[in-house]
């Protein structure tokens, strides 16, 4: 089974879906996407690097996202 092409999938739609569906969606597929891409990578298949950058990109927004709803929560009050 090609897992490469699976992450690499699977982060796209991660990253399309952190922004249209919201995080609930988005950030399971980019973690998938992540571990799909490291197991690629282990085995020398190409398109697991890129599987394997787009979840941690999607894991990267997120974290920016929440930490910018924290912020703007904090201080609306």
């Amino acid at each position: 089974m090609d897992s490469g092409i699976a992450s690499l999938i699977l982060g796209i739609m991660g990253i399309a879906s952190l922004f249209i569906l919201g995080w609930f969606i988005g950030l399971p597929l980019g973690l998938l996407s992540f571990i799909l891409g490291r197991k690629a990578k282990k085995r020398g298949e190409k398109y697991g690097t890129y599987g394997m950058i787009l979840g941690a990109i999607i894991i990267i927004l997120f974290l920016i996202m929440m930490m910018l709803a924290v912020f703007v929560v904090w201080f609306w009050q």
